[in-house]
C-alpha cells in the first residue's frame, strides 16, 4: 500500500504523543510499505512541497507550506484566520506527482484546506481521522466533560494564545530550534501555559464564541469527509459518536512499549509516581489535597513528582524534574503506584500505558482515555474515591498485588499495526 500520515511532524522535529505515535506507525509500515509523511510549515500564499531528510530513509518526509495555521498547544486567538479555501487545481499540482494514494491517516485537522480531503476522496484513497484531539469540541488541547468548562477554557487561552503571525513564526525550523533554548521555552510556556486569572467582558465573550462556532462548523465539514474515525479510547468515541459515525475503537501504543520483567526495589513506605506537568487540569493540585489529608492522617508515603519543576513544597513530596525513555528502567524499580487524576480528558495517555508496561499498579480519573486497559477498581471519579482508595491500600499493600488480574494485556506495537492495517485500513468504509 502507499499510506500517507499529516501530523504536526516527527521527532525530533516535533515532540508530544502525537508525533511520537504518527512516527512509530509510520515506521513499522514502512517495513512493507511505501509511507509518506507531511508536516505543514511556512506560510507561504501558494503550496509547496519541500523534502525534509529523516533517520529512517524509508520514510519520505515533506514539509507542506502554505497551509492554514495550526496551534498544537495554545489556543486559539482568531478563529477565523483558521477557515479557509484553495483552488482545487492548486491541490491537484501538489498532490497528483505522488500517483495513487492506497490510505490518507490524518493524525490533526489543523493546517489543513478540506480542499485536500475531498482531492483524496474524489480519488477513492480511504480516509483516516486518528482522535489525538478534540478540535471539533473544543479549540485547546483541553476539553472537560463539562460544557462551561471547555467554554471557559477556550476563552482564557484565546487571551493568551500568540497571534497567527507568531504561529507562523514557530513553524520556521530556525524559530523553531530557538524555542528548544529553555529559558526562552520558559517564558513562552509561562505565557501562553500559565494559571494567570484571566478576565473577559460578555461582548468578546459573545464574539469570540460565534468566531469559535464557524470554526467548528469549518471542522466538522472535514470530519464529514472522513470515512472512519480510529478512535484511540472509548471515552474518545462516547465524545466523538456525538457527532460523528464509523468510529472503531483501538488503543494506540508506541515501539517502546513492551512488557517489562523489573525486579522492584522494597520499599518501606509506599512509593507514588506522578508524571508529567503539576497543574489543575492533570489533577496534581487535586491529589496534593487528597495527600495532604492523608498526611495529617499520619499515613506514611512519598510522592515523586518526574516531569517540569513546580514551585509546590511538601514533607512527602520529591521532585525529580523531566525523565526521558532510557531512565524509565531506573524509575519504576522503586515506584508502588502510578496516580494519574487528571481533571481534563485525555483521549488515552502515554503515562498510564508505560505503567502498566512495568507492572506497576495504576490509579486514573475517568477523564483519562487509557483507563479502558486498567483494573476497573482504580478507576477515580473524585477526590474522595482517591482518598478511600488509598485509604485501603495505605492500610493493605496486599491490594497492589492483585492489581493485575483485572488489567488488559499489553499490546506490541506490530500487534497494533496489524490491528490498524485489518481493521481500519482495510475494513469497510
Amino acid at each position: 500500500m502507499k499510506i500517507i500520515h499529516y501530523c504536526f511532524g516527527l521527532p525530533p522535529y516535533s515532540t508530544g504523543g502525537l508525533s511520537i505515535y504518527a512516527k512509530d506507525l509510520a515506521s513499522i509500515q514502512s517495513e512493507n510499505n511505501e509511507v509518506i509523511v507531511l508536516f505543514p510549515g511556512l506560510k507561504k500564499s501558494k503550496l509547496s512541497l519541500k523534502k525534509v531528510n529523516y533517520i529512517n530513509k524509508k520514510i519520505k518526509l515533506y514539509r507542506l507550506d502554505g497551509l492554514l495555521p495550526s496551534s498544537i498547544n495554545y489556543g486559539i486567538k482568531e478563529p477565523l484566520d483558521f477557515i479557509g479555501n484553495k483552488d482545487i487545481k492548486e491541490i491537484e499540482k501538489i498532490f497528483d506527482k505522488f500517483g495513487f494514494i492506497d490510505i490518507l491517516h490524518i493524525h490533526t485537522l489543523q493546517g489543513l484546506y478540506p480542499e485536500v480531503i475531498k482531492y483524496f476522496k474524489n480519488k477513492n484513497t480511504k480516509i483516516v481521522y486518528t482522535t489525538h484531539d478534540f478540535l471539533p469540541f473544543s479549540l485547546t488541547t483541553k476539553y472537560y466533560l463539562d460544557r462551561e468548562m471547555v467554554i471557559n477554557s477556550n476563552l482564557e487561552q484565546s487571551i493568551k494564545a500568540p497571534s497567527t503571525k507568531a504561529l507562523y513564526l514557530i513553524r520556521n525550523p530556525f524559530f523553531n530550534k530557538l524555542k528548544k533554548i529553555k529559558i526562552l521555552k520558559k517564558i513562552f510556556n509561562k505565557k501562553v501555559k500559565g494559571d494567570k486569572l484571566i478576565t473577559y467582558d460578555l461582548e468578546y465573550k459573545k464574539n469570540y464564541l460565534k468566531k469559535r462556532n464557524e470554526l467548528y462548523k469549518f471542522y466538522e465539514n472535514m470530519m464529514n469527509d472522513i470515512d472512519i474515525i480510529h478512535a484511540n479510547s472509548n471515552l474518545s468515541k462516547e465524545i466523538y459518536q456525538t457527532k460523528f459515525k464509523n468510529i472503531k475503537v483501538i488503543n494506540i501504543t508506541h515501539n517502546s512499549i513492551m512488557e517489562h520483567s523489573l525486579i522492584k526495589n522494597k520499599n518501606d513506605i509506599l512509593n507514588i509516581g506522578f508524571f508529567g506537568e503539576g497543574t489543575k487540569d492533570k489533577g496534581f493540585l487535586l491529589l496534593l489535597s487528597v495527600l495532604d489529608k492523608l498526611y495529617n492522617d499520619n499515613f506514611k508515603f512519598v510522592l515523586n513528582f518526574y516531569g517540569p519543576a513546580n514551585l509546590n513544597e511538601r514533607p512527602y513530596l520529591k521532585y525529580h524534574g523531566a525523565y526521558k525513555f532510557s531512565e524509565l528502567d531506573n524509575i519504576y524499580k522503586n515506584i508502588d503506584l502510578v496516580i494519574m487524576p487528571a481533571i481534563n480528558v485525555e483521549t488515552f495517555s502515554f503515562v498510564v500505558l508505560e505503567a502498566l508496561s512495568y507492572k506497576t499498579p495504576t490509579i486514573v480519573s475517568n477523564s483519562v482515555g487509557a483507563k479502558d486497559l486498567c483494573n476497573k477498581d482504580f478507576i477515580i471519579s473524585s477526590g474522595e474515591d482517591l482518598y478511600n482508595l488509598l485509604t485501603k491500600i495505605l492500610n493493605d499493600k496486599n491490594i497492589l498485588n492483585n492489581y493485575f488480574n483485572y488489567v488488559l494485556k499489553i499490546e506490541s506495537l506490530k500487534m497494533h499495526n496489524d490491528k490498524i492495517i485489518n481493521e481500519i485500513y482495510k475494513g469497510g468504509k
